[in-house]
């Protein structure tokens, strides 16, 4: 059963003296610089938490101790006796972090010391022995805009990435000297935000024997790489490459939403085909990007309007930092997964490409790169205004006329195909109006955008929540309809087929099914209510046949009906509140500590008939879990505390101690409320009704 554990709360957590800076958007600057408005939140505060990420790390150096001790415990001067205390640094063996992104533009970063470390700080009685702050501590790692919320986040390894309404996605290292990394702007708000390790690139590379020269200058860059994909309300999806030791990115791959699109594995199959194309493809402009999730290291899956789309990534082509001839994607040999070579066989695979990039929706790369290229290609001019529009991936276009290669008059292959790649001139026209005449650019320039493999439709309803099940093998996606569909992956057709779908009138939720969290691969997952506030655990079952089971089902009540029942406990309320809160606990309608996850007839309801109304209180905003704990962590609809849950497993038929049957579900007692009082209560309510005419 579900249990409810502790409360965090961020909103009151002590803000880290001496911490490091935070990184800064250039938007909240340009806010910085201006003023705050009257009646502006101030830019310190917040209202309630819009995103939440859980990090756990299982290993702390004594040096790492060292490092984090400073500013977990409130600052310096609180933490110097501790930083040479050999007993406080062995107990400092591990260190858990929320990342929480509020209303208000920020993302901070709350600690969470190991309990043996709490208790032997505490324990210390002498005069230099810091204080714990009592609600925690937070430092802010990222500040966005003023009065934007942080819907995006994720992190990765020692990594975090958050995105805002304000066009930027940050990444920076959290752990364990929290430091900026790189800040990059987009045109539009971002929507979601996904580190990733891009292992699918150096894969080939690995299995070389010998290793080439290449495969090795790819292993070697790679273990200072991470990727970033970032999601927008303009239905574009961007890939970049982030070097963390030079701090530097570039854009990769740009993804765009295309209902007409024939099926592609990569930004280079519409241009293997022999067919020519008598229209332009169409693709999404003002549709959002809702959802975004991995399934392994194979395809990419985002969520929108009318459902979701899903991209292949494994036969992307890579490159890295540097714009070279041979990196460009037009030269990319597809058999041998690497750059093209110097020889006449990428000449041929440019001719044959670029011959059929007409009607193709293409970007253009950064204006440190189109600029000179311009200046050398004939019949092509540039204007300032273009690094501020078009170039590094900020818009889109599509060649509208065809494309011909010219000949190239150097004698070696080699420098052929660099001469063809300079000296092409492609015609591109913008459909967003980001430029009022089309432009002419050179052929090393642009850069063919990646199609979808599959649009994966949800008639009547949009994509808000998705999840991989089983790498590789079942997604989940979740509608504004509140039902939910498991798909499944067909290696044959490659394509993914519906699996399971809950119909009828009793759906899941009420209103948004908004987040999916998998507690173990490949068959048990949680569905959480944007707006019923339900909770429910779902276990897939193959054998005797294909089908789904909600076994456990809870609602998240607000913070404030739990502090409720605490004062009434400690005193704080009539004696009449206190009645109220125990005949609630009987009837399982208020649930002072918890609602635990039910059986018998609660897992009859759970399948089909939600809860009441007034049992339900509050949404599900956002939220995180760790399988390997059994850990839930919810954050409740504008709310500002994050509340935590944990599986309890419980063996037979009889409820523990502080859990009673009421006839209805199995619900927690409050601290104060004794068993045989419970027993007590419901004898004089069983009087009262047969008393009653």
């Amino acid at each position: 059963m579900w249990a409810k554990r502790r409360t965090f709360y961020p909103k009151e957590a002590a803000d880290a003296d001496g911490a490091p800076r935070a990184a800064e958007t250039p938007r909240y600057l340009q806010q910085k610089s201006a003023g705050a408005s009257e009646g502006e939140m101030s830019e310190h505060d917040f209202n309630f938490i819009a995103s939440l990420g859980y990090g756990l790390i299982p290993e702390v150096t004594r040096e790492e101790a060292a490092a984090l001790l400073p500013w977990v415990l409130g600052g310096p001067a609180a933490a110097e006796a501790l930083t040479t205390d050999d007993d406080a640094l062995a107990r400092f063996s591990q260190i858990e972090y929320f990342f929480v992104g509020t209303d208000n533009g920020q993302l901070f970063l709350m600690p969470l010391l190991p309990p043996h470390l709490t208790s032997y700080v505490r324990a210390l009685r002498a005069a230099a022995a810091p204080r714990l702050p009592e609600k925690g501590v937070r430092l802010l790692l990222h500040r966005h805009m003023v009065g934007e919320p942080v819907h995006a986040q994720d992190h990765l390894g020692t990594l975090v990435a958050s995105g805002s309404a304000d066009g930027c996605a940050v990444v920076s290292f959290y752990h364990p000297h929290p430091a900026p990394l790189v800040c990059i702007p987009h045109p539009k708000m971002i929507r979601c935000v996904k580190l990733w390790e891009g292992s699918v690139f150096v894969r080939a590379a690995l299995q070389e024997t010998p290793p080439s020269a290449w495969a090795a200058e790819l292993q070697r860059g790679e273990s200072a790489a991470v990727y970033l994909f970032t999601a927008d309300e303009g239905a574009e999806v961007r890939l970049w490459r982030v070097d963390a030791l030079r701090r530097t990115y570039v854009l990769l791959h740009l993804f765009v939403m295309s209902p007409n699109a024939p099926r592609a594995c990569s930004s280079l199959d519409a241009l293997a085909r022999e067919e020519r194309r008598g229209r332009a493809t169409r693709r999404e402009t003002d549709t959002p990007a809702h959802c975004l999730t991995l399934d392994g290291d194979e395809r990419l899956l985002v969520g929108t309007e009318g459902g979701a789309y899903a991209w292949q990534l494994s036969a992307l082509a890579w490159k890295d930092g540097y714009a070279t001839d041979a990196s460009h994607p037009l030269c990319w040999d597809e058999a041998r997964r690497r750059p093209g070579g110097r020889d006449a066989g990428t000449l041929r695979r440019l001719q044959m490409r670029a011959a059929r990039l007409a009607n193709h929706h293409v970007w253009l790369r950064d204006a440190a790169f189109v600029e000179p290229a311009m200046a050398r290609c004939a019949g092509t001019a540039w204007k300032p205004k273009y690094g501020r529009t078009i170039t590094g991936g900020m818009a889109v276009g599509v060649v509208s006329n065809m494309v011909r290669v010219e000949e190239a008059g150097a004698p070696g292959a080699g420098e052929a195909v660099a001469a063809c790649l300079a000296a092409s001139a492609v015609t591109v026209s913008f459909e967003g109006g980001q430029v009022r005449n089309d432009v002419r650019l050179p052929l090393c320039c642009v850069e063919p955008v990646a199609y979808p493999l599959q649009h994966l439709r949800m008639a009547g309803s949009a994509c808000f929540a998705l999840a991989t099940l089983a790498p590789g093998a079942r997604v989940l996606t979740g509608g504004s309809d509140g039902r939910v569909a498991v798909w499944r992956w067909r290696a044959a057709d490659e394509a993914y087929v519906l699996l399971l779908v809950t119909e009828g009138e009793r759906q899941p939720h009420r209103g948004l099914g908004r987040h999916f969290f998998v507690l173990r691969h490949p068959d048990v997952f949680l569905s959480c209510g944007f707006d019923d506030g339900l909770i429910r655990e779902w276990h897939l079952y193959d054998d005797p046949e294909t089908f789904m089971s909600c076994e456990r089902c809870f609602s998240l009540m607000p913070v404030a009906s739990y502090d409720k029942a605490t004062a009434a406990a400690n005193g704080q309320s009539s004696f009449k509140e206190m009645a109220n809160l125990m005949r609630a606990a009987m009837r399982g309608g208020d649930k002072a500590e918890g609602d635990g996850g039910s059986s018998g007839e609660d897992a009859d309801r759970a399948e089909g008939e939600a809860p009441p109304e007034e049992e339900v209180a509050a949404g599900v905003s956002c939220g995180a879990i760790f399988p390997a704990f059994r850990a839930l962590f919810l954050v409740g609809t504008f709310d500002n505390a994050v509340q935590t849950y944990s599986l309890s497993e419980v063996q037979g038929c009889t409820p523990p101690a502080n859990f009673i049957y009421n006839g209805l579900k199995t619900v927690k007692l409050p601290s104060y409320l004794k068993m045989d009082q419970c027993y007590e209560l419901g004898r004089e309510e069983e009087e009262a009704g047969a008393k009653a005419p």
